[in-house]
């Protein structure tokens, strides 16, 4: 069902509940979890929280079943009322209402010094107890009041009955240019490790091709690292423009790893592509010289596949991919494929 179907049915009362529950669910999502892999489950009534009105786990199918990551819980007006009663600090806020109201308002008079004299240490609590009413509860108050001239009211577990000399009632209209309310709360938590956990279950994959080629499709957005660089060589040409890349890229932000071991580029991809690192970038010798110097592939984890772009553009395209601001399809676009004529054999 969809959390829009969930609110108009009422089954999800709050919106803005609902509001987190869907913030968690791009947020899964962006860390590179299965969508078709998430749900929502509610909290049954035996199960509820005694502070919350409503509560939704999120959770994870994973090899262990489904594992709860988030919970989302509707506190309502639990935590400041209960401050408030506790600190005798009124927690309230106030909006501006759009007209003026004209509200009738009930006060409670209360004689504190016969009052105080008659019931002693009792009487704070009486006085705590008026001051926590509602208009609400007042009104019906009054008019008991008003039909038998007492009114017996609990305190502390003590019957307190008051009567005339104690306790007076009066209404009046008063005009109302903003209202009062105590702000509900809604909980957002999660569990870090557990995600984690989910992120590298959902993110392991095997190539088609190769059972023995396994790798991380981390999203470039929660990549450790966002790119590898890879001189096609040991040279020393090559090995002085890799080096100037690197510090490019660090400046920009660009987190990176130069691999220049003496394995082939091929060897060097699998090995970047089991570290979960989203892009490559290749410094070959048509990077030193001809139409394409200053230029070098940059290879997609995910399809293996190679765009050519010049070093100067490299910073940006990687922080947009990372930010999802463009994806790997609108390099392609922009850039055209990149085939190498010795790719397959450094593949092998």
């Amino acid at each position: 069902m969809a959390i829009g179907e969930a609110i108009e049915k009422k089954m999800i009362k709050n919106e803005t509940l609902a509001y987190f529950m869907v913030r968690a669910w791009n947020f899964l999502t962006a860390c590179g979890i299965n969508a078709d892999a998430i749900r929502f489950r509610q909290h049954r009534a035996k199960e509820m929280a005694h502070y919350a009105q409503d509560c939704w786990d999120a959770e994870v199918q994973t090899s262990y079943g489904w594992i709860e990551v988030g919970g989302h819980a509707d506190r309502s007006a639990f935590d400041l009322t209960r401050h408030q009663k506790a600190t005798k600090v009124e927690l309230m806020a106030a909006r501006a209402l759009p007209e003026p109201r004209h509200e009738k308002v009930i006060n409670c008079i209360l004689d504190k010094k016969i009052g105080g004299k008659e019931f002693k240490r009792d009487w704070k609590a009486v006085c705590d107890f008026f001051d926590a009413l509602s208009v609400e509860d007042k009104r019906p108050m009054k008019v008991k009041f008003e039909e038998d001239g007492k009114i017996v009211i609990n305190v502390e577990g003590k019957d307190i009955t008051l009567e005339k000399r104690h306790i007076s009632f009066s209404e009046e209209t008063k005009i109302q240019h903003e209202e009062k309310y105590i702000p509900y709360v809604i909980e957002p938590s999660y569990g870090i490790g557990r995600i984690v956990y989910c992120i590298f279950e959902h993110c392991f994959n095997v190539r088609a091709e190769d059972a023995q080629r396994t790798y991380f499709t981390f999203p470039p957005l929660i990549a450790p690292v966002k790119c590898s660089i890879l001189p096609l060589i040991n040279n020393e040409g090559l090995n002085v423009k890799t080096q100037e890349l690197k510090k490019m890229l660090i400046r920009a932000g660009v987190s990176n790893k130069v691999d220049d071991s003496g394995v082939s580029v091929g060897k060097r991809y699998a090995r970047t592509d089991e570290c979960g690192i989203p892009f490559a970038l290749t410094v070959d010798f048509e990077t030193l010289e001809g139409k394409t110097k200053d230029t070098v592939t940059m290879r997609d984890l995910d399809s293996m596949k190679q765009i050519r772009l010049p070093i100067e553009e490299v910073s940006d395209i990687i922080l947009d991919l990372s930010a999802n601001r463009i994806s790997w399809n609108d390099c392609v676009d922009k850039y055209g494929l990149f085939v190498h004529e010795v790719k397959e054999e450094e593949e092998k």
